[in-house]
């Protein structure tokens, strides 16, 4: 761009690029691993349990799904 108020479009797109690139980068590769350090903090102060599956109020969503 060139003439009046280019050298504000160009700082303004810029910083949206960059900032785009940067929320990218951060969304690909930072959360996952924070993620995954956030979870094995959680599973050492309270590990992860499952309840019976042999309950009778949920047997009929059982079957429509496991069928």
């Amino acid at each position: 761009a060139t003439g009046a108020g280019s050298n504000g479009n160009r700082s303004l797109g810029a910083a949206s690029i960059g900032g785009m690139l940067i929320g990218v980068i951060f969304q690909i590769f930072i959360v996952p691993v924070l993620f995954f350090i956030f979870q094995s903090i959680q599973e050492k102060f309270k590990p992860m349990t499952w309840e019976s599956v042999d309950r009778e109020d949920i047997k009929a969503d059982l079957e429509q799904y496991a069928g």
